[in-house]
């Protein structure tokens, strides 16, 4: 059965591996869908990668056919599994980069000689009392 790399020029990142198993034919304006061909059962599709997902992986029934291989019988299940675990294997690594990545980041936090401790920035400054300070209304004598 066919599978080989496309045969055009376009770009597959780490987490859209089975990409490899279609060849991209033209990008459609306006967005991420794809003219494609799959290397299996050379059916041609428009759409995103996510169907291409569904084509090769299922379920059935989500608004593309499943691939069907190039005797009409359908992928074997050993087939399927590999690209699951192409698939499984990608996500995993993106999903570590992801992790890899908030880990990183560094969060501001304020330091120790901030004494602006207001609550919300729309609030007045808290204020305080002294015990030097007479906190009775002023009145005259």
């Amino acid at each position: 059965m066919g599978g080989g790399a496309a045969s055009s020029s376009f770009k597959i990142d780490k987490g859209s591996p089975l990409w490899r198993h279609t060849t991209r034919v033209a990008q459609c304006p306006g967005g991420g869908a794809y003219i494609w061909k799959c290397n299996f059962c050379n059916i041609q599709h428009r759409s995103s990668y996510s169907r291409v997902k569904l084509h090769f992986l299922g379920p059935a029934g989500e608004g593309i056919h499943m691939c069907q291989g190039s005797d009409k019988k359908g992928l074997p299940a050993a087939q399927i599994a590999a690209l699951a675990k192409e698939q499984d294997d990608a996500d995993r690594a993106v999903a570590k980069a992801k992790r890899g990545a908030s880990q990183k980041t560094n969060i501001p936090t304020p330091s120790s000689d901030q004494t602006n401790t207001r609550t919300h920035p729309f609030l007045p400054m808290p204020t305080t009392n002294d015990e030097d300070e007479d906190p009775s209304p002023l009145t005259e004598p």
